[in-house]
């Protein structure tokens, strides 16, 4: 639901809380309480990066068929401005 489940502890909801009737969790409940603890502690929704400088681009040749990575990711060139 992208954030820890200690802040939603730290932003006041209590277990009940995310509980329906049944005493099942309640996903509605559970998405207003991430809401309401990203509201009160002032927390943004994650971002997740953009993989490998040749997804989508049409690149061919070794590995150009393979998925991005992590490594992908964190060994490209940096881009000076």
């Amino acid at each position: 639901m992208g954030i820890k489940p200690t802040a939603l502890w730290a932003s006041g909801t209590q277990l009940q809380d995310l509980l329906g009737d049944d005493g099942v969790p309640d996903l509605e409940k559970i998405t207003a309480a991430v809401k309401a603890a990203r509201d009160t502690l002032g927390i943004q929704p994650a971002t997740h990066p953009q993989l490998g400088s040749r997804a989508g681009s049409g690149a061919s040749g070794p590995g150009a068929h393979r998925p991005a990575s992590w490594a992908d990711a964190l060994n490209s060139p940096r881009r000076e401005s």
